[in-house]
């Protein structure tokens, strides 16, 4: 019997470890982001008395959630272009909820989009990204991750630099560059939020002391997160200006 799952699950780990030990405080930052995002939908279920198309908004913002997180260590495992194509379901889904959210006569339509041609039309037809700040500024990051998440396939093949040697010299294995994972990583953040945001923000007003505590506890959490992230930028700039130095 061979290893190769385990070589694989191996390498997988060490990418994952080689991040959070080299980016402990970005590590922690996006763990602590997961954590209001996921007690804020915990505060959902306890204090909602939810409808039939609340329960299913709350079922989509979870699964928006699950793609972000994926799509993350999708980056950091260098799988670069499968994490951007989850980023772009990510946008879609959550476009979908917010648009539920303002009309749950649309519920059905969703429901039904991929039952014929005519529900289908009517799903692209209705659904929307709107002119909300927040939903033009996820509609972007649907554009960027469909051009080269979903339809481009170019991320990983881009930013490609040599890895391994053969013994001999002959042959050479290639990886995404580390670079190119840290701006991966800076799009993943700069969408965290945003993303989050469409989802929660009906749920939001349906107050409840449990739901309350976690809504002021998660923009908290994003006021740290949107400082830390800044700085993020400021150190990922500082690395792309070494790099050309060093290239002259």
């Amino acid at each position: 019997m061979t290893k190769e799952l385990d070589s694989l699950l191996q390498r997988k780990i060490e990418n994952f470890e080689s991040f959070r030990d080299g980016e402990n405080g970005v590590w922690t930052m996006i763990d602590a982001a997961y954590l209001v995002a996921r007690t804020l939908v915990a505060g959902v279920v306890k204090e909602a008395n939810l409808s039939s198309s609340e329960t299913h908004r709350l079922m989509m913002w979870q699964t928006v959630l699950e793609y972000q997180m994926e799509s993350f260590f999708l980056i950091l495992d260098k799988q670069l272009d499968a994490g951007m194509a989850l980023m772009r379901m990510a946008s879609e889904l959550a476009r979908d909820t917010a648009h539920i959210a303002n009309d749950e006569s649309s519920l059905d339509i969703w429901l039904g989009r991929s039952l014929d041609d005519v529900k289908r039309k009517e799903y692209r037809r209705r659904f929307k990204f709107s002119n909300d700040p927040t939903d033009q500024y996820v509609f972007q990051l649907y554009n960027l991750a469909s051009t080269f998440g979903v339809h481009g396939h170019t991320l990983a093949s881009m930013s490609m630099q040599p890895k391994d040697f053969s013994a001999d010299g002959s042959a050479i294995s290639l990886e995404p560059s580390e670079i190119s994972v840290y701006q991966n990583i800076e799009i993943w953040m700069a969408a965290f939020f945003p993303l989050q945001d469409m989802c929660n923000r009906d749920f939001r007003k349906k107050g409840g002391q449990v739901l309350t505590e976690g809504a002021r506890n998660y923009d908290d959490m994003k006021t740290a997160f949107n400082a830390a992230f800044a700085k993020y930028r400021e150190a990922l700039n500082e690395m792309k200006a070494d790099i050309l130095i060093n290239l002259h």
